[in-house]
């Protein structure tokens, strides 16, 4: 008997794990968290420190 609740319990998550496993191949297949985009598409440095720029000077006129 006990035995045969040990076998179910693998049965169990093998089920289980089959169904997880197809579920993580889906979202890879997909893409994942971050598609992908061409290099034109994707922000430069200079956009980074301008967006930084006017941040700052957000702060500084609200001190000043």
């Amino acid at each position: 008997m006990e035995a045969l609740v040990l076998i179910g319990g693998f049965l169990y998550l093998g089920v289980l794990g089959f169904g997880v496993m197809g579920k993580i191949g889906h979202f890879i297949d997909g893409g994942g968290f971050i598609p992908e985009w061409d290099e034109g598409d994707a922000p430069s440095a200079a956009d980074d420190t301008a967006s930084l720029d006017h941040t700052k000077n957000q702060k500084d006129q609200k001190i000043g």
